[in-house]
């Protein structure tokens, strides 16, 4: 869509149409009876996304020297942006020193300003199933038994029991080794932007990761900092922007059965 101007600055900005009229969305703040929160200056409204119009994440790119940038906003008639290109020696020479790759430049000097619009009712789908299966994710310690898998303790007790949390109805339990058909730690990783994280839940259907690079500039432009902590960032993503997300097990079955 060529530019006709941006309620939003031109920043990354989640759009609602609800009959006819634009709205910023807000969060989706209930799992069991989703609503997409419209605001409108001092108003909101909650509307189930079967109802809207269009649902989309609006976002814009513009060229400057013949260079692509993703735009990340307009102050005082000047536009910031991440450059999108490979041209190391452009970089080097026109954005700004430790910013990663963060450039800003003269309104009037931009070219291609184009909104580009990213559906979210396709992923809004496959964020409500992702919240009915969050245990896919799940980093801990586990055993098989019975054909379940089961939050576990990571060590036997005196007797070589294994204590393991059961179902709501049936509580804990403790079994012998030879009970269980699997008992295991497993990690999930994946990589955004290249960069690692450890997945460290699933919640509003999102996969949120801790970061495990050492890049601090990267961390301090993309991540949130996790309250009271004072060096971890993480990041909520849909599981479609993630790749390399991947399972790593260590077998505590075996290596306690090597120990016997």
């Amino acid at each position: 869509m060529v530019d006709r101007g941006d309620p939003w600055g031109y920043r990354a900005t989640d759009v609602a149409v609800f009959h006819g009229v634009a709205y910023r969305q807000g969060s989706v703040d209930d799992p069991i009876w989703p609503r997409v929160a419209l605001i409108k200056g001092e108003n909101t409204i909650l509307v189930h996304p079967d109802r809207l119009d269009e649902w989309f994440t609006s976002r814009w790119t513009f060229t400057w020297r013949g260079e692509p940038f993703e735009a990340r906003g307009l102050t005082d008639d000047m536009m910031e942006g991440v450059y999108l290109g490979a041209d190391t020696e452009f970089a080097a020479e026109h954005l700004r020193p430790g910013s990663g790759r963060w450039g800003r430049f003269p309104r009037a000097e931009i070219a291609d300003l184009t909104q580009h619009r990213d559906p979210l009712l396709p992923r809004f789908r496959r964020e409500q199933a992702l919240m009915a299966d969050a245990g896919r994710y799940r980093s801990g310690t586990f055993a098989r038994f019975e054909g379940r898998v089961l939050p576990a303790a990571d060590a036997v007790d005196e007797q070589s029991r294994l204590a393991l949390t059961g179902p709501s109805h049936v509580g804990p339990l403790r079994v012998t080794l030879d009970e269980v058909e699997e008992w295991y730690t497993a990690t999930w990783t994946f990589r955004w932007w290249n960069e690692p994280f450890e997945v460290v839940d699933v919640t509003q259907g999102r996969i949120k990761g801790l970061y495990i690079g050492g890049q601090a500039h990267f961390a301090w432009d993309y991540l949130h900092p996790e309250p009271g902590t004072a060096q971890d960032y993480t990041i909520l993503l849909p599981e479609e922007s993630v790749t390399d997300l991947a399972e790593h097990r260590e077998d505590l079955l075996r290596r306690w059965r090597d120990k016997q």
